[in-house]
């Protein structure tokens, strides 16, 4: 975490080994609006539909 504050570079494995501490499924649940924008925008996902559509398609890139 301290990484990401310091807007330092992160590895892939370093992000995969810290998304265990989080539940996603509450996470994405109670996460700001531009957060979850931009979060779906980095996975490539269209915000096309209703929120609940949307965060369903980024649970399901997160967990492939």
């Amino acid at each position: 975490m301290n990484k990401v504050r310091r807007c330092a570079s992160v590895s892939n494995d370093e992000i995969r080994g810290s998304i265990k501490l989080f539940n996603d499924e509450l996470t994405l649940d109670n996460i700001s609006r531009p957060l979850f924008v931009n979060m779906c925008k980095y996975n490539a996902i269209g915000l096309f539909g209703t929120d609940a559509y949307v965060r369903y398609m980024l649970r399901k890139r997160l967990q492939e």
